[in-house]
């Protein structure tokens, strides 16, 4: 299990929470950090407010910040949320 979990892309979604939730449940990680660039729609906003252990923190260059954010946590994870969970099987060409 992660100490924390460090995600950033332009946006978040419904799915990116759903997916997030889904690994969170499974033990992933202890804490999910957010670095997006926008903020959230109405129902991922909502989705947000019910999901106390994720962090979201609205930046102008999420992928920076992110990478920042990582390089100063001890048994993390990093990803791009289009390279995570439901949404990276959605760009799937196969």
């Amino acid at each position: 299990m992660y100490n924390c979990a460090v995600f950033y892309g332009d946006y978040v979604g419904v799915v990116d929470i759903r997916s997030i939730s889904e690994h969170f449940k499974k033990g992933f990680a202890k804490k999910v950090v957010l670095f997006i660039g926008r903020e959230p729609v109405k129902k991922a906003a909502e989705m947000l407010k019910e999901n106390d252990y994720i962090e979201v923190k609205i930046v102008k260059k999420p992928s920076k910040s992110a990478k920042e954010y990582f390089k100063s946590l001890n048994n993390s994870f990093l990803s791009d949320l289009n390279e995570f969970g439901e949404r990276a099987m959605m760009f799937d060409p196969c």
